[in-house]
């Protein structure tokens, strides 16, 4: 019988979910990552600021969804706000999260998806 990947981690992975560097390499060398876990550990107390780097784990997973489910709307509105982020990665980002994002309830102040389309 076929056991479902989401019923455990294939490979055990011990880096470090604060740094979206090491989340990278994490899911390039095929490592199941808990984000639920990374949500409940760093996510849910402190937004991501590097639009990069998110863009880059983003496209490295085979399961962006699974990772923009655990990141706050607000964080990912900020993302494609932020002054500083390259015009390219903004266009990356929105395309993600068009493409992956959940969809939001109609009362929800920060909505990534409508922000991603405009």
């Amino acid at each position: 019988a076929r056991c479902p990947a989401s019923s455990g981690p294939t490979f055990s992975w011990a880096g470090d979910p604060t740094s979206l560097r090491d989340l990278i390499d994490a899911v390039k060398r095929g490592h199941s990552v808990d984000w639920a876990d990374v949500h409940r550990k760093v996510w849910s107390k402190a937004h991501i600021k590097d639009s990069d780097l998110f863009a880059q784990l983003l496209s490295s997973s085979r399961r962006a969804g699974m990772i923009l489910q655990q990141v706050p709307p607000a964080n990912l509105c900020g993302l494609l706000r932020l002054s500083n982020t390259p015009p390219a990665t903004a266009v990356q980002l929105g395309r993600i999260i068009l493409k992956h994002a959940p969809q939001v309830g109609e009362g929800a102040v920060d909505r990534p998806r409508c922000l991603a389309l405009w």
